[in-house]
């Protein structure tokens, strides 16, 4: 059996199946799988071959077994710890690797595979308001996304239906579809495409349909915290309620960014484009998403997001700025 021991004293027995970044993944007789924080850890050791894979660009390797030490400072001045490695040890070949957030380890036996190169994850939120006083009014959101990272390939699908009606008058009508692939040339350095669509039952701009490309930064990417941000090109269509047309290059700056605290319990996220045709037809493009959810367990959440939006053409505006709580559903 592998061992874990924690920095407060505490021990660990079972066996180590993976690791990925700060999560190191115990299966244990008692509690089945434990996920437990490598910064918790003072030393672990994996007796059993295993796939190591230290970032995106190496090839991985496999070592007969693998250990882990923390050396903390000691004394009475103030020192820095060494930075974190792992050990791996293959017969008389010994290296070191450092224990980086895009570390990739997984134990090799009959229950676990050797790690393949491919994670999906995504969410459900709805909200739903019925009141029904002097007025009668409801409103129904329904939204989702998809993000599947693949060696170099990112891709993030995106989709929001909403409706507001008061008195049975729609007051608000529309849906949205965002499709973005990054393809990582460094850890950090990545080349985007992407293409939105809106279509509005209400406002002046009927739809809104936009293309684009262009370079692309991954400021940081951990089990805690990411930020990205993307400048595109891009060509724009608009199609106004009066039938007028808009076909015009646009420059826009994206951000996508998500941050867990106060023990994982809430998570807040924020993700939009601001942009701005080169030749003036549209003076403003801006969409904005920002949501905060607490996490009722690993997979509900009670959710509570901000969505606004705003364009400026020559022929017509749009803005739109909701406000809703519901349920989440990640996986």
């Amino acid at each position: 059996a592998d061992i874990v021991k924690l920095k407060n004293g505490d021990q660990i027995t079972g066996e180590i199946t993976y690791l990925e970044g700060d999560l190191i993944f115990i299966q244990t007789d008692y509690a089945g799988v434990i996920k437990i924080n490598s910064h918790k850890v003072a030393s672990f050791s994996i007796l059993n071959p295993s796939y190591v894979k230290a970032g995106m660009f190496d090839k991985g390797r496999t070592a007969e077994s693998i250990t882990f030490h923390e050396t903390l400072p000691t004394g009475s001045k103030k020192k820095r710890a060494e930075p974190r490695t792992l050990t791996l040890m293959s017969g008389e070949d010994v290296l070191r690797l450092p224990y980086k957030e895009n570390l990739l380890v997984a134990r090799i036996n009959d229950h676990t595979p050797i790690y393949q190169d491919f994670r999906m994850s995504g969410m459900v939120d709805l909200a739903l308001d019925f009141d029904k006083n002097s007025t009668t009014s409801a409103l129904y959101k329904l939204g989702g996304s998809t993000r599947i990272q693949h060696g170099f390939w990112r891709h993030t699908v995106k989709g929001s239906v909403y409706r507001k009606e008061d008195d049975s008058k729609t007051k608000k009508h529309y849906y949205t579809l965002n499709y973005a692939v990054d393809r990582f040339f460094t850890d950090r350095f990545f080349w985007q495409g992407s293409i939105d669509y809106k279509h509005d039952w209400i406002e002046d701009i009927r739809e809104d349909f936009s293309v684009g490309t262009g370079p692309g930064w991954q400021v940081w990417d951990n089990e805690h915290s990411a930020l990205s941000f993307a400048t595109l090109i891009n060509y724009q269509a608009l199609k106004y309620q009066t039938g007028e047309t808009s076909k015009d290059p646009q420059l826009a700056i994206k951000w996508d960014f998500h941050n867990y605290f106060l023990n994982k319990s809430f998570r807040f996220d924020s993700a939009g484009r601001l942009g701005r045709s080169i030749n003036n037809n549209v003076s403003l493009d801006l969409t904005l998403d920002a949501s905060l959810s607490y996490q009722l367990t690993n997979s509900l959440s009670l959710k509570t997001g901000l969505n606004y939006e705003k364009i400026k053409g020559k022929e017509g505006n749009s803005s739109e700025r909701t406000l809703t709580i519901g349920l989440g559903y990640w996986w």
